[in-house]
């Protein structure tokens, strides 16, 4: 069974990729909660962002090496 989400931590998914995050890493963009989602054993609250100027604000921040983003299989 999965443990409770983590405090303060979230996924948000740009396409297929996804990336686990603090609130303070995308308190900048615009999100819209879409579920919850099972990483690693743990739920977290799943988000995409509200518009494509707010998704290529997402892009970025997954390109900038700033958080380790995955993918499903």
């Amino acid at each position: 069974m999965a443990e409770k989400e983590k405090k303060g931590m979230l996924i948000v998914k740009v396409g297929y990729e996804y990336a686990l995050v603090t609130k303070e890493q995308v308190k900048h963009i615009s999100l819209v909660k879409d579920g919850e989602m099972e990483y690693q054993g743990t739920t977290y609250p799943r988000y995409h962002a509200s518009s494509f100027e707010e998704s290529e604000k997402l892009d970025h921040l997954f390109d900038s090496g700033a958080v380790e983003t995955f993918r499903l299989k």
